[in-house]
């Protein structure tokens, strides 16, 4: 039951042009560089796929850079929520897509706090 609610999930997440990259490297983003993708007509207008663009890069920034994940540790302690490793989405595991976003929701307040006041790259807010 898991393996076709995945595939469904995946299926939507391609009709609406915002299934995850096989190449996670497509999400690395350079100091100062960041920018999101070059998104179709349609994609740009339901707003989803960008969306899911600028999370994935979150994601690959705050699992990538020792600076940001600091941030992110102290700023859920500040709040009072429970750390928790984040993870990036891929089309071969089953309910990652799942897994980023509720990992997400769980500590939104810590990951806006952090690139609110963060001084580490200002191209990513």
């Amino acid at each position: 039951m898991a393996h076709v609610i995945h595939l469904a999930v995946q299926l939507t997440l391609i009709t609406l042009k915002a299934n995850p990259s096989d190449d996670a490297e497509e999400y690395h983003v350079s100091q100062g560089r960041a920018r999101a993708r070059t998104l179709s007509l349609g994609a740009q207008e339901t707003g989803i796929a960008a969306s899911m663009d600028k999370l994935r890069r979150h994601m690959y920034a705050f699992r990538s850079r020792r600076g940001w994940r600091d941030q992110l540790k102290k700023q859920a302690k500040a709040i009072g929520a429970a750390y928790r490793q984040l993870t990036l989405d891929m089309l071969v595991r089953w309910l990652f897509t799942h897994t980023m976003l509720n990992t997400t929701l769980g500590l939104e307040r810590a990951i806006n706090g952090v690139c609110a006041v963060q001084t580490m790259d200002p191209t990513i807010k």
